[in-house]
């Protein structure tokens, strides 16, 4: 069919209803229909999927029809009307759960309408049908309404043109249609009762759980409140009595050190106490810094080595250590790691009796670095061990407790290890069975490559001056897909949903679509059915070339498979690229579409 043609084909001219009334119709079987109502009837508690696809097999065989299916009228989050092909049977089965739109297609008009329409070639005018084969001749559309609501379509379709519907066909559809929005009317009020129920349970349990939360977090935080303020003062006892019993009396040489030696311990003690309190608070800020530079591990295990050296020394405590030879650098703050592992060897020698052991082993795992610290301790209860790296959360906050502080070292050892890339586990076997304290963190590469040259070997490949429109969904996708383009020369708009790069595409035509698949609201199918539409509105209107034109289209998705190219390809994509997607790979591909 030539353009010309194309421009001059309304609505009207493929719809023929009246024609049913002039053709002689088929004999009635009443037996026939009548089984198969009770066939369906029986299996009402069925899925509406199942159910819908046992109906429009049924109807195919009665009807003596090529295909037959089922459309539901939904509403996308958008706030946009689509008839969704929910149920298929026969030629067209392998285009189930297509999405068209409400107001371009068969059956929007027919519930627009509210009346059965018969059409013949409808591709004429809903050009988007062209893309489905084999070619409908005839689509005999039976609405389906409860109290003039519609809810959807019903309707079967000849491709041949010796098949033609008549009025025994229109009475066929029109009984089960009736049937079929009753079905649907009533398993969408017992939906719609269950899943009021459901969220009325769902609420009730949200409520209990916040409530149980709540008092949970009053209870932690009055418990925090009570240790930080022993902590606090502890140190204060005996700061304020030595400083005072110096300023009245007079003490021995030996005696005036141990004084000063006890008060400069506490305010050190103290120190930590706040500077704890201020690391949590920047973390929950998310403003701790790092200071990155390339470090040696057993150098940094060292320092914070030396300074429990002495406590362990004073309850002879065993220290072991234990390093692999070229175990390779990291990025890292040294100082920050330096706090991670004096936290992890000062809880070591804490919860460790006199005579223990400790032992700290440096080790590479693959392209991680492993420092594990073991000991002979206290051990950690099996119900506190998810708890462990928990903010404010201590095994023991009885006033009875053996061990002091404030239960935050941990938490701020995790949030630190965690900024440089790496994971912090603890393993026990339980009560004064020890504890395993195991450090992970990425080995920096002999040999750094950064971005710009990885995966970007073809300098043959020039993208300058091609236009990429990018949808996706996935962010680091999107942001992978833009800095490799650019890198090729080509100038690209990236979008995250499919109605953000239509309105985009009005203000801008591309020369090449790039598109996700699988995207929430609109997805990739329904993104290039709007734009083929509009590339047919702008051959038969005067619609600027800027809302539709042969834009070249390729496809991303993570669905393989030769049944999904297929249907790619079929919904208007030029090509389909199976995720994950190699950058070179990409480029070579745009630049052949668009040579």
């Amino acid at each position: 069919m030539t353009n010309e043609e194309v421009e001059q084909i309304c609505l009207e001219d493929i719809l023929i209803t009246e024609e049913l009334s002039l053709r002689i119709p088929r004999t009635t079987d009443l037996k026939q229909e009548n089984d198969a109502l009770h066939t369906l009837i029986g299996q009402i508690v069925e899925q509406p999927q199942i159910l819908l696809k046992k109906l429009v097999k049924i109807i195919a065989q009665l009807c003596q029809a090529e295909s037959a299916g089922v459309s539901l009228l939904e509403v996308t989050p958008n706030g946009e009307d689509i008839c969704r092909w929910f149920a298929i049977a026969g030629m067209l089965e392998a285009s189930e759960q297509t999405p068209t739109l409400y107001s371009f297609s068969c059956c929007g008009i027919c519930l627009e309408r509210q009346a059965p329409l018969l059409y013949s070639y409808p591709e004429r005018y809903f050009t988007f049908l062209q893309e489905f084969k084999p070619t409908i001749v005839e689509i005999l559309v039976v609405p389906l309404l409860i109290a003039n609501q519609p809810l959807g379509t019903i309707w079967i379709v000849s491709h041949d043109e010796h098949r033609q519907f008549d009025r025994e066909d229109l009475r066929l559809m029109t009984s089960f249609a009736n049937f079929t929005a009753t079905v649907l009317y009533s398993n969408n009020a017992r939906q719609a009762a269950e899943e009021s129920a459901r969220r009325e349970q769902a609420a009730r349990a949200v409520s209990e759980a916040a409530q149980n939360a709540a008092e949970q977090a009053n209870r932690l935080k009055d418990e925090f409140l009570a240790v930080l303020s022993h902590e606090l003062r502890s140190p204060l006892n005996p700061i304020l009595g030595w400083a005072k019993l110096l300023q009245t009396r007079k003490f021995d040489e030996a005696k005036t050190a141990y004084a000063l030696e006890t008060i400069e311990r506490n305010a050190k003690l103290q120190s930590q106490l706040m500077e704890d309190l201020l690391d949590v608070s920047r973390i929950l800020q998310s403003k701790l810094s790092l200071k990155v530079s390339s470090i040696d591990l057993s150098a940094v295990i060292e320092v914070a080595l030396d300074t429990v050296r002495l406590a362990a020394q004073a309850k002879s405590i065993q220290v072991k250590t234990v390093f692999e030879a070229d175990v390779g650098q990291v990025l890292g703050d040294p100082s920050r790691l330096q706090q991670v592992v004096w936290n992890l060897l000062s809880n070591a020698v804490k919860f460790t009796p006199s005579e223990g052991q400790v032992e700290i082993r440096l080790e590479s795992v693959g392209t991680q670095a492993k420092i594990q610290i073991s000991d002979t301790g206290k051990g950690i209860n099996p119900e506190f061990l998810p708890h462990v790296f928990d903010y404010f959360r201590q095994a023991d906050n009885t006033t009875t407790r053996s061990f002091g502080g404030l239960g935050l070292g941990l938490a701020i050892a995790r949030q630190i290890v965690e900024l440089h890339g790496g994971t912090v586990q603890a393993e026990s076997e339980g009560d004064n069975k020890g504890a395993t304290f195991t450090v992970l963190l990425p080995i920096k590469s002999v040999e750094p490559q950064t971005i710009e040259d990885k995966g970007l070997p073809d300098d043959s490949i020039n993208l300058q001056g091609v236009n990429v429109l990018v949808v996706d969904d996935e962010v680091d996708t999107r942001e992978l897909i833009v800095f490799t383009l650019q890198q090729y020369g080509a100038s690209v708009r990236a979008f995250a949903s499919a109605s953000l790069a239509l309105d985009a595409f009005t203000l801008e035509k591309p020369h090449i679509l790039l598109s996700d698949i699988g995207m929430p609201e609109m997805d990739g199918y329904m993104l290039i059915r709007e734009i083929r539409r509009r590339e047919a509105a702008c051959r038969q209107t005067s619609l600027p070339p800027e809302q539709g034109g042969d834009i070249l289209a390729i496809a991303l998705t993570a669905y393989a498979g030769e049944t999904n190219q297929q249907k790619i390809l079929q919904a208007g994509f030029q090509k389909h690229l199976t995720k994950p997607i190699e950058p070179a790979k990409l480029a070579m591909v745009i630049a052949s579409l668009v040579k």
